[in-house]
């Protein structure tokens, strides 16, 4: 039991280090996607009856209890981030705009907009007898990639002003001080 998610409607951005195409510490190949409220209320709506469900089929359901952490995290107000990860060999399909699948790595950094389709569905932590949720990535349509590994060239964010050129630096001379001063 579980349900799939495909979200056309929406564009979502990719947030933080990404290792799509290469393993990274861990050995598993990872994104992670800042996605909507409503995302998330959707998500929220059903994870109970999810865990109610996995819990009843159980042989022993008095021993399981529902995990109190959940699959994504806040960022900021109606923000939210899935991470959403996978062994190398495994990948879900990516495509492109035109849903030509990608087989080649691509510049997918931090800023790249995509959109995404994923199964939510119950597992069970049978260490500690929890039972959670987890959302697997399905399908990834790349809309942009960002230019760059999260590095901002300073852009026009302040225009231009008088003062500090990296070319010709205006360094101004400091005001005498009395030399008989600690400071």
């Amino acid at each position: 039991m579980g349900t799939k998610y495909v979200i056309k409607d929406k564009t979502f951005q990719l947030e933080g280090y990404q290792s799509a195409f290469k393993p990274g510490k861990f050995g598993t190949c990872k994104i992670d996607v800042i996605v909507d409220q409503a995302t998330i209320d959707a998500l929220e709506a059903e994870r109970d009856n999810l865990i109610e469900y996995k819990i009843s089929k159980q042989t022993d359901p008095a021993k399981w209890v529902v995990a109190r952490n959940t699959k994504w995290s806040d960022v900021s107000k109606d923000k939210y981030k899935i991470s959403f990860s996978w062994k190398p060999d495994e990948r879900p399909p990516f495509v492109d705009t035109q849903g030509t699948l990608i087989t080649e790595e691509i510049p997918l950094y931090s800023g790249s907009k995509v959109k995404i389709a994923f199964d939510h569905y119950p597992y069970p932590d049978n260490v500690r007898k929890e039972m959670n949720t987890t959302c697997k990535l399905t399908k990834l349509q790349v809309v942009s990639c960002s230019s760059g590994a999260g590095v901002d060239n300073g852009g026009d964010d302040f225009g231009t002003t008088e003062g500090f050129k990296i070319g010709a630096p205006n360094v101004t001379p400091t005001v005498d001080v009395d030399s008989n001063s600690d400071f």
